[in-house]
Order: C-alpha cells, then sequence, then structure tokens
C-alpha cells in the first residue's frame, strides 16, 4: 500500500500543478508554494503532536487506560483526515499537467511530505512504548539538525518493558552471574557456583578421639602411638614420678622453698614426668589435700632470647607485661615479700645459660629466700652441667637434690609400646620386642620406638586381608628410617674415620654441647685408641681424616688460624651416627 499512497500524491501534486495561476505568479512558483504550505501544515501538525511526549520524561509519564489510548488514536485520525482534505482541496486549485512542471527540489519535497504521512499513519498503528522509542529518535535528529556544533549526549535504547530505576547505594552492582539468575525462570535448575571456604588445617589425630569407627583397629593403633597423644599412665617411670612427687609435696606442706635438678638424654620421659607430677598435686589441690598453690612453665626452646625468661615468669604469675629489665626488678621484688608457694618448671636449662649466667643465678637464689616459697624444678640434658658450665656462686645455689632419668632398656620400651596398645592385638609380639631392641641399642629414645611401631600400622593398614604388624613391617620402617645416605656413607668409613666420629659424639655427650674443639676431639680419641688396644695415629693423620669427613659433608669444620682450635660439629644427628656405628 506504500506504492499507492505515493501513486495518490504524485496525481494530487499533478492537479496542484495544473490549477491556473494569477498573473502575477508562475505555475512553477504556485507549486512550489502549496508543495511548502503542505508540507509546514504536516511539520507543525506532527510537532503539536510530538510535543508533549517529549516534554514528559518515561518514568514519569501517566498510566492511561485502553478507552483513553482510543480516544487519542481517533482524535490523531480525525485531525490527519482533515488536513488531507485541505491538501486535497488545494491541489485541486492547482493546473495542468504533473510531469512537465516537476523540477528535483519538488520531487525531494513530494517524497519527504509522503514519508512524514507514512510515519503518522505508522505511529497510529504502534504500541506506546514503540512511539516513545520513535520519539526519542526524532528528538534527537532535530537536535542534531539544529546544533551541529554542540555535543549531545549518547541516548541508549532500553529493553521495552523495562523502567530505569536508580540502583540504592547498600545494594551491590549486579554482574553477569546475579543478572543470569536473576532472569532464569523459576523451576529451571542452573549452574550452582562454588561457595569460597576458609581453607582447614587438617586436624591432629588424638587417643581419646570418638569418631573414629571402633572396627578400624589399625587407625586406633596409630592414635594411640603417636608421639603427642596423652596416655593414661606413665609406665616404667614410677620411681622418678614418686620422687619428683614426694619432694614437691613436702615443699608446698611445710611453706618452704627449694631447688631439684632433674637431667637425661632426650626421650627419657623427664617433662612427661613433671607433667603428670603437675596434673596429681593440681588435682589433691582441689580435693583440699594440699593449701593454693601456683605452677609456672618456661622452655628455653621457645624463648627468643634468654632474658625473655623474666617476661614469661612475670605474666603467668601476675598477668602484668613488662619489659626484661622491668619484669625482673618486680620478680625481685616479689620473691622478697611474703607470698604463697609457688612451681616453677624450667625445662631445657642450657639454653638459657649467658656469659655472666645472671639468669640461672636468679632462679637458684629466689628459693633461697626467707618469705618465697618457691619451687624450682631444673631440667637439662647433662648431668655435670652445673660443674661444667655454672660459676660456683651459681652451683653452690643449686643444691645437692638431683635425679638422673637413665635411657629406656628394651623391656621398658617394650612396656611403654604395650601399654598403648592395650586390648588391641594388632601386633606380633615380636615385632614390638624387634623395634624396641633397636631403638634401645643406639639411644633408648620413647619417641623413636613409638615412631616405628606407628608408621608400620600405617604400612601394615595399606595391605588388605592383614590382622597384625609382623616384623617385615618393622625391617621396612628401620630400613627407611636409619637407611639414608649419611648412613650408608658412615658404615663404609674406614676404621679411622669411625673411630674420629665416635669420639665427636663422647665429646657432645660429655659437654652437652653438639660444638667441639679439635684438641678435645683428639683427646678423646687417644683414649678410644687405649681403650681398643689399637696403636694411635699421630695429629697430621688424625687432621687428614677430619678433613676427608669434611669433604664428604659428614661434619662441619670452622677454620681459624690455630688448627687445634677450629671448631667441629656434626652434618647429622647423633642418633644416625650412632645407629651406623652399632
Amino acid at each position: 500500500d506504500r506504492k499507492s499512497r505515493d501513486e495518490s500524491d504524485h496525481f494530487s501534486m499533478a492537479r496542484e500543478t495544473a490549477t491556473p495561476t494569477p498573473s502575477h505568479e508562475t505555475p512553477s512558483t504556485r507549486t512550489r508554494t502549496s508543495t511548502r504550505t503542505s508540507t509546514s501544515k504536516r511539520k507543525s501538525h506532527l510537532s503539536e503532536t510530538l510535543k508533549p511526549k517529549l516534554l514528559v520524561p518515561p518514568s514519569s509519564a501517566p498510566s492511561t487506560s485502553e478507552e483513553e489510548e482510543e480516544q487519542e488514536e481517533d482524535k490523531e485520525d480525525s485531525t490527519f483526515n482533515e488536513s488531507d482534505t485541505n491538501d486535497s482541496s488545494v491541489s485541486s486549485s492547482s493546473s495542468s499537467d504533473s510531469s512537465s512542471f516537476f523540477s528535483p527540489t519538488e520531487r525531494r519535497s513530494s517524497k519527504r511530505t509522503a514519508s512524514m504521512h507514512q510515519a503518522a499513519v505508522l505511529d497510529r498503528d504502534s504500541s506506546p512504548e514503540e512511539k516513545r522509542i520513535d520519539d526519542v529518535r526524532v528528538t534527537r535528529k532535530q537536535k542534531l539538525s539544529s546544533s551541529p556544533q554542540k555535543s549531545t549526549p549518547t541516548i541508549k535504547r532500553r529493553r521495552v518493558g523495562t523502567e530505569r530505576t536508580r540502583r540504592p547505594m547498600s545494594e551491590p552492582r549486579p554482574t553477569a552471574v546475579s543478572r543470569a539468575r536473576a532472569s532464569r525462570p523459576p523451576g529451571v535448575a542452573g549452574t550452582r557456583s562454588k561457595k569460597l571456604l576458609t581453607p582447614l588445617i587438617p586436624r591432629r589425630m588424638c587417643a581419646d578421639r570418638k569418631s573414629r569407627d571402633e572396627s578400624d583397629h589399625f587407625s586406633m593403633a596409630r592414635e594411640r602411638l603417636h608421639v603427642s597423644a596423652v596416655p593414661s599412665s606413665l609406665p616404667c617411670r614410677e620411681s622418678e614420678f614418686a620422687e619428683v612427687y614426694s619432694f614437691v609435696e613436702g615443699k608446698i606442706l611445710s611453706g618452704s622453698g627449694g631447688c631439684m635438678y632433674i637431667a637425661g638424654v632426650p626421650g627419657t620421659g623427664k617433662t612427661a614426668t613433671i607433667h603428670e607430677v603437675s596434673t596429681c598435686l593440681l588435682e589433691a589441690k582441689e580435693r583440699g589435700e594440699l593449701p593454693a598453690f601456683k605452677f609456672i612453665e618456661i622452655n628455653g626452646l621457645k624463648l627468643t632470647d634468654p632474658k625473655r625468661a623474666y617476661v614469661s615468669i612475670l605474666q603467668q604469675l601476675t598477668g602484668e607485661v613488662a619489659t626484661p629489665k622491668e619484669a625482673e626488678d618486680r620478680l625481685n621484688r616479689h620473691f622478697g615479700r611474703p607470698q604463697g608457694s609457688t612451681v616453677l618448671f624450667a625445662d631445657e636449662l642450657d639454653m638459657l645459660c649467658t656469659r655472666k649466667q645472671k639468669i640461672l643465678y636468679h632462679l637458684f637464689e629466689w628459693p633461697t629466700r626467707e618469705y618465697s616459697r618457691l619451687i624450682v624444678l631444673a631440667v637439662a640434658n647433662t648431668l655435670d652441667l652445673p660443674e661444667r658450665a655454672m660459676m660456683n656462686r651459681v652451683s653452690s645455689r643449686l643444691g645437692l637434690v638431683r635425679l638422673p632419668f637413665q635411657p629406656y632398656t628394651f623391656q621398658q620400651l617394650e612396656g611403654i609400646v604395650t601399654s598403648r596398645l592395650e586390648r588391641l592385638h594388632v601386633f606380633d609380639p615380636d615385632a614390638i620386642k624387634l623395634a624396641a631392641r633397636k631403638v634401645a641399642a643406639v639411644s633408648g629414645d620413647a619417641r623413636k620406638a613409638l615412631e616405628i611401631c606407628s608408621r608400620a600400622c600405617g604400612l601394615a593398614q595399606k595391605e588388605p586381608g592383614l590382622e597384625k604388624v609382623g616384623i617385615p613391617h618393622i625391617n621396612a620402617i628401620i630400613e627407611e628410617m636409619f637407611c639414608s645416605p649419611k648412613l650408608l656413607t658412615i658404615r663404609g668409613a674406614s676404621l679411622h674415620q669411625k673411630m674420629f666420629l665416635k669420639a665427636v659424639v663422647l665429646e657432645f655427650r660429655r659437654t652437652g654441647i653438639e660444638e667441639a674443639t679439635f684438641r678435645d676431639v683428639c683427646d678423646q680419641l687417644l683414649d678410644l685408641y687405649d681403650a681398643e688396644g689399637i696403636p694411635p695415629p699421630n695429629v697430621a693423620m688424625v687432621s687428614q681424616v677430619c678433613q676427608e669427613l669434611y669433604s664428604w659433608r659428614l661434619l662441619l669444620v670452622k677454620k681459624t688460624n690455630l688448627d687445634l682450635f677450629r671448631k667441629i660439629r656434626l652434618n647429622c644427628s647423633i642418633d644416625d651416627v650412632l645407629l651406623a656405628l652399632v
């Protein structure tokens, strides 16, 4: 029907040109005048129709009912019909043939008039939202044509059926995922996004954890054999426990102070015994069998500086935090006044040694005061530490109460492992004996025996249908733990090299410090050669042996100007050396 309109327009234009013109006007002038008149009328009518719609923003336009919209459409139709009648009346008064008087300007004006008429018809048939979008386009074109130099903001086309609303500041900015979820119809399952969780550290297995399935005997055995698991009782240290408990109980009941020095190689149960004594003493205090007292614990390995021992003691005693110097002054005043009983457990005492030994002097001097009532339990790895490393004024205040902890024998190690596996028949008795004898021959460290048995449980658990841990599992773990490349190198060393390593270990055990001079090691080496009945080598040969072990990275040697005073340290553990030399 667009062609029919164009053809009708051309015929109307032809009628306009055929109308007789006055004497002072030419036909072409009259045709252009009539065309401009009709075009201006249509433009004025369209501007009046579009003007109220552009002034009202889309969000604030009032909603009309269907009847009002139909009335507005009827008015527009009547308006356009009147304008068409006027145009036809004007064109009927024009004269003569159409095609002979058409110029390029007139053709362009006629096309513009036809397109505007068609736009008005389409505007009448379109929906309110489409009219609004077209109005925005017309407005934009008018602004661009009226002021081409000014930059106008770009008007984005909104989706039909949506209204623009301002987002509150409290709400988050919508993302692609949130838009997809909002546009998803109800009942349609979408991809579930992964929820970010804080990573958790795996919990260490404890002996009293009841969430495990009791049918898994190997898992329960591994939990009980773990080094951090606290047993219900402490076997094979009954005499040492009784001696420490009676000493502390007597001092608390008498209201006096004192010191006890406890020494032993690592892994002999010193710390575990003291903790068991403290637990029993606190239970007795709760039952009313003992007067009130405080229990304080410090560890030399956990302190960044030996002077931090004052700060730790003051914080546990009074809850105050101060600098090391202020803490020292406050503790001196505190133990000079009448106070209640206090039990101080000082573990790794050799790590608190300084050049002037001021800290050790205060620890052993405070219990000798009249009103202090301080009981000190000092624990170290060497028995002769007071005579060897302490000054006379310090060792004299320590007293003569000393308790040595001997290394565990294989019977004691077997009893410790068996007590942990109470009512769990997952080990062959010969396998436990093998692990106990192997560890007792090296160091007597109970922690090594527990570790071997625990790892053997894990190895046997991987084999389906196996009920007990046997000797092959223990041998496999021992080879895995004690058959490192350094151990194999030590086993393949010469006689003089093995003797030198033994002398280094003996010197470390004598001093309690894992560092010695070349001169002291030579003294120990001469004693070993005399005990074995082997003729000793000269100093040059011993120096050559030390250099060979250093080239193999079994020793760390700090060179000095004098070779006799150079420092020597082991580049492996003492237990590895002893195991390789057994």
